[in-house]
């Protein structure tokens, strides 16, 4: 059951290149009471600064799901692949066992997005093309599928991010 949370509500973390916004409880960040919605774990809002972005980092065993709200954002992984996704565009990333990505904000202008809307892979939820109808839904717009990358197959026992 989903439940509103007012935007002030959400637990907050500023950065000097990154300001977001928890819908749910990440480890010590966030409000206690924010807690994950089934195996959905992450949801946040962030903003992030021009010429920012989260360098060189590591998941396994998620669903990966992002939207980019406004300005653009730059992905690459340890696969190959890269791509520039623009406002209203989603990604879909199936981690696997492990894949390794920066996500950049490459542009002169700020970046919107609700990044890694992520589920636990080895549990059995798929989120990856039902995430971007939920976005769209969400947004009452039409969005682009700028790209789906899938890693190895995920041998995790337990919930890894």
């Amino acid at each position: 059951m989903f439940e509103h949370r007012p935007y002030l509500s959400l637990g907050a973390v500023r950065r000097d290149w990154l300001d977001t916004r928890l819908h749910f409880r990440l480890g010590e960040c966030g409000r206690a009471d924010h807690a994950p919605l089934g195996a959905l774990y992450v949801w946040n809002d962030d903003a992030f600064a021009p010429h920012s972005g989260f360098d060189l980092h590591a998941h396994r065993c998620v669903e990966i799901v992002t939207w980019v709200r406004s300005g653009a954002i730059t992905y690459e992984d340890d696969a190959g692949n890269r791509a520039r996704l623009v406002a209203d565009s989603v990604q879909t990333i199936s981690a696997g066992a492990a894949i390794h990505h920066t996500e950049r904000n490459q542009e002169n202008v700020p970046a919107r997005l609700f990044p890694d809307l992520a589920a636990s892979a080895h549990a059995g939820w798929h989120v990856t093309l039902g995430g971007a109808y939920l976005f769209a839904r969400l947004s009452r717009r039409s969005l682009r599928h700028a790209g789906e990358w899938r890693s190895r197959r995920c041998t995790c026992g337990g919930a890894s991010r």
